[in-house]
Order: structure tokens, then C-alpha cells, then sequence
């Protein structure tokens, strides 16, 4: 029965992982989103100076990536100072009697911390492409009209 139960709770994991990978696909398209309203004047600009979809998307893509890599980069920073912090300083401490260990223990599975951050940036390129197919739509007429 023990058995079956962490079976249970391996499938509880992959449902928690596709709810927050969900999530996380519809942050990442809102926020491309709103940084593409906020470079609509440019993006107007472009078009009126005879820039393709495609070189503007590309662009576009190259300033999203950069922002993912800073935004991958500081949570792996954060996460691993975290984890030093647990693992040197043990600040959880734990009843002997009842779990056999004094200390919350920390491990760190490098191969599965290379794998998710390297799905995180792809899951992000990927959701960022959404939000970057509305650059077409930008009518460089409407962006550009005096007002």
C-alpha cells in the first residue's frame, strides 16, 4: 500500500507541473504582450521605414531572449543561495524522534537543474511567440497619425 501511494503522488507531481507550466505560459505571454504595446511606436516606426515582419519579429525575439536569460539567471542565483543557506547553515530543524534526522536535508540534482532551466528558456522562446505574431497586425499608419 505504500507503494501505491507514492505512485499516487507521482502522478500528483505531473499535474502540479502541468498547472504551473500553464501558468507560467500565460505570464510569459502577457508579458510579451504589454512589452510589444509598449514598443508599438517604434515597431510603427520600423514598418514606415520599410522594415519586414520578419526582421521586426526577429528583433524582437533577440531583446525577449535576452530578458528571459536575465530572468533564468537571477532565479537560478536565488535559488541556489537559497539551497546553500539550507544546506550549510541547516535552519529547519526536525524532530530526531519522529524523522530520524535532525535537519531538513538539501540535494541539488544537477542534471535535472540543467533540464529545467534549459526547458524553462525554451518553454519561454516558445510562449513568447504567440504575443510577437501580433507585431503584423501593427498597421504602421494607425501608430504613426499625429494626434
Amino acid at each position: 500500500q505504500l507503494f501505491d501511494w507514492l505512485a499516487l503522488m507521482k502522478k500528483n507531481e505531473l499535474i502540479i507541473f502541468i498547472v504551473m507550466l500553464i501558468v507560467a505560459m500565460v505570464n510569459i505571454i502577457s508579458t510579451i504582450s504589454i512589452f510589444v504595446i509598449e514598443k508599438t511606436k517604434l515597431i510603427g516606426m520600423l514598418k514606415v521605414l520599410g522594415a519586414l515582419n520578419k526582421s521586426i519579429i526577429e528583433i524582437m525575439y533577440y531583446q525577449v531572449f535576452f530578458i528571459i536569460i536575465r530572468g533564468v539567471s537571477i532565479g537560478n542565483l536565488i535559488a541556489l543561495v537559497v539551497t546553500a543557506i539550507l544546506h550549510f547553515l541547516k535552519p529547519i530543524k526536525l524532530d530526531p524522534a519522529i524523522y530520524y534526522i535532525s535537519y531538513a536535508p538539501v540535494w541539488i540534482d544537477w542534471k535535472a537543474f540543467v533540464f529545467i532551466n534549459i526547458l524553462t528558456v525554451f518553454t519561454c522562446v516558445i510562449s513568447a511567440y504567440i504575443p510577437l505574431r501580433t507585431i503584423s497586425k501593427i498597421s504602421p499608419i494607425k501608430v504613426v497619425e499625429y494626434k
